[in-house]
Order: C-alpha cells, then structure tokens, then sequence
C-alpha cells in the first residue's frame, strides 16, 4: 500500500488511466463535466487553431490524465482532466527551448520561519490552467484530443492543431509560465532573489515587516 493510500484511503486504481476509462468507468458524469471543463478553458484561452501540417513536422498525440483532488478528510472534493501532450515526440532545438527554476526548499523553509517569528500571514493562491497563459514561441502541432469535437476546417484540408499557447506536457510550457509570472511581478516592483530566482521581494521601507515576499512554486 502506498503512502497516499495510507493517508487518505484513495488509491490511484480509482482514477482512469484513458478517455475509454473515464466515460466508461463507474463515475462517467464526474470525469465527463472534468473532461467539459478543461476543453471550456482550452477554448477561452484560445490555445490553437486548425493548420495544415508542414512538410517534415509531425503532430503531437495526446492524452487525458485524470485526478480525484482530496480535502483534509481524504474525501474526494475535484475531479480534475488535463489534456496533455506526449512530450517524447518533442525535438530538442526544433519543437522546443526548455529550463525553468524551481524553488528551493531553503527559501520555503525560511519564509515560513520569518512568518511564524513575526507573526504574519502567509497567503497561498493556485492559478488555474497556469500553462494556458503565455503564448507560444515555438511552433508546435498537436493531433484533436478524443472528446473534442472536430472542427469544420478538418473537411476543407486542416490537418492538425497549431499551439498558440502552451499545453501541459510540453517540456516548454514551465518556461514561458516561468517567464510571464516574472515579468508581470517585475511590472510590480517585485525584485527577482540572486540566490533563489523563485522567490521575488518587494520592499515598502527600510524594515523586513514591510517587505513583500513572493516565493513561486511549480508543481
């Protein structure tokens, strides 16, 4: 038994492992409104639109992953569908330019210890379909994803899918996340840590108390 199921009683065997599984499974309604819900922000991110593929290019497959998100008491709280793209067709310099930082644990540690000294409130936020953000850079193809309809351009000659913005599984994507969240905290006055490039600071005055903190991690 592993940790998880330990800990809160749900085993990974109770999450479909493909599409088939999800609309087919014991809990076809819950995974299908997932399903509905990730397509509706693809959508109104606008994140591709239909192309014929180039010459010398292929289309990257993907696939569904699914997540039962539980509360404290280990209930099952979110459904959660992600439509993610097969990063092994990617092609290092042609499909892709990848490295994003990660916070340290020194820094996650050390903000904790300076709230719990002083104090003060830590806020925590999540920013949903984080990847769907920035724009893309690269030009990627992707095959339709099962559970989308097809769009009409298919029948006149479109082929694939051109990214517009980045997907999840694109070894890119933490990247230009990386890089969005940066520049807007810079138009913040928020000031990139040399040490720790996750972690940003803002100083009011000359005091740690009226200094914001802004520790970004990826997960």
């Amino acid at each position: 038994m592993v940790l998880e199921e330990m800990v809160y009683g749900v085993s990974h065997e109770t999450e479909p492992t493909s599409f088939h599984d999800a609309i087919s499974g014991p809990e076809p309604k819950e995974w299908i409104e997932a399903i509905q819900c990730e397509v509706s922000s693809v959508d109104e991110n606008q994140s591709w639109e239909p192309c014929c593929l180039p010459p010398g290019r292929k289309a990257i497959p993907l696939k569904w992953v699914f997540k039962k998100k539980t509360n404290a008491e280990g209930k099952v709280c979110r459904y959660k569908a992600k439509s993610v793209c097969k990063d092994f067709m990617q092609r290092e310099g042609i499909d892709f330019e990848m490295f994003a930082p990660v916070a340290k644990f020194q820094s996650i540690r050390c903000l904790i210890a300076i709230a719990a000294y002083y104090g003060l409130k830590l806020e925590e936020m999540d920013v949903v379909t984080a990847f769907l953000n920035p724009d893309a850079e690269e030009e990627t193809y992707i095959q339709v994803p099962q559970g989308l309809d097809v769009p009409e351009e298919f029948k006149i000659g479109a082929t694939a899918l051109c990214l517009l913005k980045e997907l999840y599984g694109l070894k890119q994507a933490p990247r230009l996340w990386n890089d969005a969240v940066n520049a807007t905290l810079h138009r913040l006055n928020l000031t990139r840590c040399n040490l720790d490039p996750c972690l940003h600071v803002r100083k009011e005055k000359m005091s740690l108390l009226s200094s914001l903190f802004m520790l970004m991690i990826l997960s």
